[in-house]
């Protein structure tokens, strides 16, 4: 009799070995795939639309001013690793805008801007969370140096009060995105991110002097990832 349960659970065993087989290589398979590492492009707007500054005339004479801007793309670059949960990556990004409008105390002329850009170098670490096989939401936090330009500018026939201006310093951002796999090496996303602290340009060693306020800014853009 045990003989005869012995060969009738022969069959079982190897059917149950069969039907696990492709879930055993599935495992498997999800469990070589990480780490990897991965290259990245990003593009989208940013709402650096205006930058207030202070102006100096010399002999104590200061006033309150800024530029109006015209914004323009925001782009970026990232190389990095991937993790089962996590990510961590290199990135330059940069935003580029033209100067639309300068003011000066009471004055405020429309100009043919010269251009200028921010850009940043961050080194950024991502939190990952799946929603399903191809949908990933992630979050995360950056820190890195940061540098803005603005270009020389005055008013026609008067002051040349806007001189060409560049400050570089440390920012942080702070970021929140989702991700959809459409290849099997590929990924497109949506990401918001915050850029902190970002050093305003300054010219301080002629007269007129200039010094750009710091402000943050925020950029929304779809991105597109291959890992490789």
């Amino acid at each position: 009799m045990c003989k005869s349960i012995s060969i009738g659970i022969r069959p079982v065993l190897a059917a149950l070995l069969l039907a696990m087989s492709p879930a055993v290589l599935a495992q498997q398979s999800a469990e070589e795939e990480f780490p990897f590492t991965y290259l990245g492009v990003q593009i989208g707007v940013h709402d650096v639309d205006q930058w207030p500054a202070w102006i100096s005339l010399g002999n104590g004479v200061d006033f309150e001013g800024g530029v109006s801007l015209e914004e323009d793309l925001a782009w970026g670059l990232q190389l990095g690793r991937e993790y089962e949960n996590s990510r961590y990556e290199l990135e330059y990004q940069r935003g580029d805008y033209a100067v639309g409008m300068i003011n000066l105390n009471s004055l405020t002329e429309v100009v043919l801007g010269g251009e200028g850009k921010y850009e940043a170098l961050m080194l950024n670490a991502l939190r990952l969370h799946d929603f399903s096989e191809r949908l990933t939401a992630y979050a995360g936090l950056g820190i890195g140096r940061g540098r803005a330009i603005l270009p020389a500018q005055g008013f026609t026939g008067g002051c040349q009060c806007f001189p060409e201006a560049e400050n570089s310093g440390f920012v942080w951002q702070a970021r929140l995105g989702v991700e959809y796999r459409i290849g099997e090496r590929s990924r497109l996303g949506l990401h918001y991110s915050r850029l902190f602290d970002m050093s305003g340009p300054s010219e301080e060693d002629g007269t007129p002097s200039i010094v750009y306020s710091k402000r943050d800014i925020d950029t929304l853009a779809l991105s597109l990832r291959w890992e490789f």
